[in-house]
């Protein structure tokens, strides 16, 4: 009894691990048309993914869009931008936000006019005190989340927009600590429009300019959290299409 027991948990570890690690990070899809179609906007949500929602706000003036949902097996922005790079056609337009944007970056297509929106793409954007919380405590919860085998995956996060995994989230924070990428990966900043909030709660909007520079760069008058008010979206909106428009 006891060794069925040992050989069930030893399984369930095993076969989540190997699923994680071949498909963590990829995308599920959603077409407002033909997905081939060159000139379509492509969104990608944030922490956890609030995608229908925000994608609604933004994506009225392209007739072809699409935005993509993180899988409920983790984040993995490398294994994501390989993925994203087969989607993405040479007129496209990709918009993301947060952890996303670290996938737009791996995706490694610069001639693809590109607007990060509060792009956590390098540790050092983090302000200080949540770089000590996630330097810390980062690599013991992706091991306590691979620990928890299956469990880990199961969508048990409630939030106004979903339901998500711990993996999932334990990922996206982990990914905000490591796989930082350098210079030669960061692709055409020209091309690169970049969207800061005023007084963000998480981002150092200095070290965001410095790590951007090069790029356009807009400042909106709200925080993000604020991203899906009525009025805020609307800044929001405008402040991207304006960044597309050029």
């Amino acid at each position: 009894m006891i060794g069925a027991i040992i050989a069930f948990i030893g399984v369930n570890f095993i076969t989540c691990i190997v699923a994680r690690i071949v498909q963590a990070g990829c995308f599920t899809y959603n077409w407002d048309t033909y997905p081939n179609y060159s000139g379509k906007m492509i969104f990608i949500a944030g922490v956890f993914g609030q995608p229908e929602e925000t994608y609604e706000k933004i994506h009225k003036p392209y007739c072809c869009s699409a935005y993509l949902n993180y899988s409920l097996l983790g984040y993995n922005p490398k294994n994501a931008g390989k993925q994203l790079s087969k989607l993405i056609k040479t007129k496209d337009y990709v918009v993301g936000s947060s952890v996303g944007c670290k996938a737009i970056i791996y995706a490694n297509k610069s001639a693809v006019r590109r607007v990060f929106i509060n792009p956590m793409t390098h540790f050092i954007a983090l302000k200080p005190k949540y770089q000590t919380l996630i330097q810390y405590l980062a690599p013991l919860a992706e091991v306590l989340s691979y620990a928890l085998g299956w469990l880990a995956v199961l969508p048990i996060i409630k939030t106004r927009t979903g339901r998500y995994s711990i993996a999932l989230l334990i990922d996206q924070i982990y990914w905000m600590y490591y796989g930082d990428p350098d210079s030669d990966e960061m692709g055409r900043l020209s091309e690169t429009g970049v969207i800061i909030s005023k007084n963000d709660k998480y981002l150092e909007n200095d070290i965001i300019k410095g790590i951007y520079k090069g790029a356009r760069i807009e400042q909106v008058s709200f925080d993000y959290s604020h991203m899906m008010g009525e009025v805020a979206s609307e800044e929001y909106d405008f402040e991207i299409n304006n960044l597309l428009a050029d």
